[in-house]
């Protein structure tokens, strides 16, 4: 558990401040949201990505992937489309 917080943390850390490494951050946060159900958090996430990286294919698939869980949790997507 301190673990798992504490790369969550870092991570979060590396998205708000980092400058090369935040895009990575965010995937992999992105990941660890979606494995925790919290898929509106990952569907934020990976929105951001898609707005700096418009014509990534594998954003574009997650996000459709995040998005039909959500539906499936009977949850609503955050930040709607």
């Amino acid at each position: 558990e301190g673990s798992r917080q504490r790369a969550i943390e870092d991570l979060t850390q590396v998205v708000a401040g980092g400058r090369y490494f935040a895009p990575f951050a965010k995937l992999l946060l992105s990941a660890i949201h979606l494995r925790e159900k919290q898929h509106p958090r990952a569907l934020q996430l990976l929105r951001e990505l898609e707005r700096d990286y418009p014509e990534n294919r594998l954003i574009k698939r997650e996000i459709a992937r995040a998005e039909e869980r959500t539906r499936g949790a009977g949850l609503s997507a955050a930040g709607g489309r």
